[in-house]
């Protein structure tokens, strides 16, 4: 679940934390902007520009919104006449709760807020959630409303995707009358509505949900194993081929894509980088990318202690990499070039600094010691260490946010 938070700091901070606690979303999936001017530019260039790809299930602002009252920036949002999200829907259909000390019934009916929840009642965190999932589950039951008007046929879309408009002859007199029944229907565009095409969305679709099930299964079997394989093997034949068959694995409800062992001549330690994988972000500059190295489950984090503890050569090597691609992923030198290699602009816009992130995935929760979790904090903070374990976690927490709505 994406969701655009609008507010001040404070405000932002006790909500984030909130809807991670609830498991609803988890903090990547926040795109949390101060100002209204800010949030009309984030849509201008990331939902409603010239690619219409990225998805927005939920917007959440509060009235203390600079020098915009909250209801011109909804007014703003509601008569905008534009798709969004693969210009499969309405961006006027996002749906919008409102923080606010004071409601009024008549600012509530003319700014058309989906749900408005008062900030000075001690139960407004147990309401936000049940708002965020009663606004998002109407909104998707709203879509099958729309499908049944057009007298689209599930199935029938499946089947032929976006050939189903030329096949499917009983909808031209639909397409036809393409006013009539943009007026009639509430979600979709009027995109889809000329053209339709299957609408490819994790929690629109049962099979996905089904794929998701049968990938965790057989990862569980993947890091139960105790033989000692080759490094090079097991990453490459095992843990690489079961991410590229499941690409939902690694980008969850995160990510848009995943690039796999692309070079990049950028290195000062060696000829060129190749990481594992790259995460490309849905929303540059607000979504970090993630730079990701896959390493076995079945290591250990540090040697026994004789005299003093160290860190296994294994992890240590691994340390070494993750550090070298944070050196040179994270480097202002190498700007142009990574836009160019990515496609996209990824400098956060709030501090100016390449928003990426160094993920190592290596190990298992029973043998990370606090002895490792304490040297990791003092020496690579700025690197993200995820057991085989918390990624299985990851995977099964994205499966029930999938079941929520």
């Amino acid at each position: 679940m994406k969701i655009l938070l609008i507010g001040d700091k404070e405000y932002r901070q006790l909500t984030v934390a909130r809807l991670v606690e609830s498991k609803i979303t988890i903090s990547e999936n926040i795109i949390q902007i101060s100002e209204s001017s800010e949030a009309k530019a984030f849509f201008l260039n990331n939902v409603i520009g010239q690619k219409k790809e990225q998805h927005l299930d939920l917007i959440i602002l509060n009235d203390n919104l600079d020098e915009n009252h909250p209801a011109n920036f909804c007014s703003w949002l509601k008569s905008i006449d534009e798709s969004y999200s693969d210009s499969n829907f309405r961006v006027s259909s996002i749906p919008i709760i409102l923080f606010k000390k004071d409601i009024g019934e008549q600012e509530y009916l003319e700014s058309k807020y989906d749900k408005v929840l008062p900030v000075n009642e001690n139960e407004y965190d147990d309401r936000l959630i049940l708002y965020c999932k009663e606004v998002t589950k109407k909104w998707r039951d709203s879509i099958f409303e729309d499908l049944e008007t057009l007298k689209i046929d599930l199935e029938q879309l499946k089947f032929y995707g976006s050939d189903f408009n030329l096949i499917n002859s009983n909808y031209k007199s639909i397409s036809d009358n393409l006013d009539y029944y943009y007026s009639i229907t509430t979600i979709m565009s009027n995109e889809f509505i000329q053209n339709p095409k299957m609408l490819n969305y994790d929690w629109f679709s049962l099979k996905t949900r089904e794929k998701i099930e049968k990938s965790l299964y057989e990862y569980e079997s993947i890091i139960k194993m105790t033989k000692k394989f080759n490094n090079r093997y097991f990453e490459q034949q095992v843990l690489h081929k079961f991410y590229n068959n499941y690409p939902h694995f690694l980008c969850r409800d995160t990510y848009e894509n995943q690039l796999h062992e692309q070079r990049f001549y950028i290195s000062t330690t060696s000829h060129f980088h190749r990481p594992d994988f790259i995460l490309t972000s849905p929303f540059p500059g607000y979504t970090p990318t993630s730079i990701s190295e896959i390493k076995r489950h079945n290591i250990y984090f540090q040697y026994k202690p004789h005299i003093h503890h160290n860190f296994t050569d294994y992890f240590q090597n691994a340390l070494n990499q993750a550090s070298n691609y944070e050196d040179d992923f994270t480097s202002g030198k190498n700007y142009e070039y990574l836009i160019d290699k990515f496609g996209y602009n990824f400098v956060e816009s709030s501090n100016n600094l390449i928003n990426c992130k160094i993920d190592l995935i290596i190990g298992l929760d029973d043998r990370m010691a606090d002895f490792t979790i304490k040297k990791l904090s003092k020496h690579f903070p700025s690197i993200n260490i995820t057991t085989h374990d918390l990624l299985l976690q990851q995977v099964e927490d994205y499966l029930q946010r999938l079941y929520i709505y």
